[in-house]
């Protein structure tokens, strides 16, 4: 067993979470990633490994991978009329569930859940944190509010950013669906007040951002509990 196995494994035997300890424990999954090999074999898990770690992910493949696919994601839903005008003179998308559940699904934490079991039970490692919903429902909550405005944006580095770009404009030509941020923010931080009064039982939103200054919102990391409610389905 590795150092990084056996402090994974100590950090989980404890059954305490607070964001120091979630934090460490997505830098070791991260590190057992790297040295066992497995960054594509399990690669929601490495995405929101790197997420958590960088304060601006942009450098990263996976990053530039997730905005290729929320932009295809955009470009496929032709509901997106569904919008107003931002005072700033942007678009922001208004209510339409099918959006929620297309970006929950992409880059929910229920497929994380899933990799994070299969991990931990290849390498040896205790699940029953993980496994146990009040425990998990902790962790994702903790997980949630640390990545809150640790944006998501193109690569910096010029080769890079232009072969981003090209990327994005072979998905689509229209400005207005090309996804050039995407970050998570608190129920209190949306503008307008409308998003707060229509999910006022969420906490953590999806804020994309396009190339052309349109912005695109909405709950994400819906629990069970609340699916089940008619709020929800507003």
């Amino acid at each position: 067993m590795s150092k990084n196995q056996d402090d994974l494994r100590n950090l989980i035997t404890r059954d305490f979470l607070n964001t120091p300890a979630v934090v460490y424990m997505m830098v070791l999954a991260r590190k057992l990633l790297e040295e066992n090999k497995l960054k594509t074999t399990f690669k929601q898990l490495n995405f929101y490994c790197c997420w958590t770690v960088h304060a601006n992910l942009s450098e990263d493949e996976s990053c530039q991978i997730i905005l290729l696919k929320l932009t295809e994601v955009l470009s496929h839903l032709v509901f997106l009329k569904k919008y107003r005008i931002a005072d700033d003179g942007g678009y922001i998308w208004n209510g339409d569930e099918a959006l929620n559940i297309e970006i929950n699904k992409f880059l929910g934490l229920d497929y994380l859940r899933k990799e994070i079991i299969d991990l931990f039970q290849q390498l040896n490692i205790p699940t029953e944190i993980i496994k146990n919903d009040g425990k998990w429902y902790q962790f994702c909550e903790i997980l949630c509010r640390h990545l809150v405005e640790q944006k998501i944006v193109p690569p910096f580095n010029n080769l890079k950013k232009r072969e981003f770009f090209s990327d994005i404009q072979q998905i689509t030509q229209l400005e207005k669906w090309q996804v050039i941020g995407f970050s998570l923010v608190y129920n209190d931080d949306l503008i307008p007040e409308l998003f707060r009064k229509l999910h006022e039982a969420y906490k953590i939103f999806f804020e994309m951002e396009t190339i052309s200054n349109e912005y695109f919102v909405g709950p994400f990391w819906i629990p069970e509990e609340l699916k089940q409610s008619p709020r929800s389905s507003t």
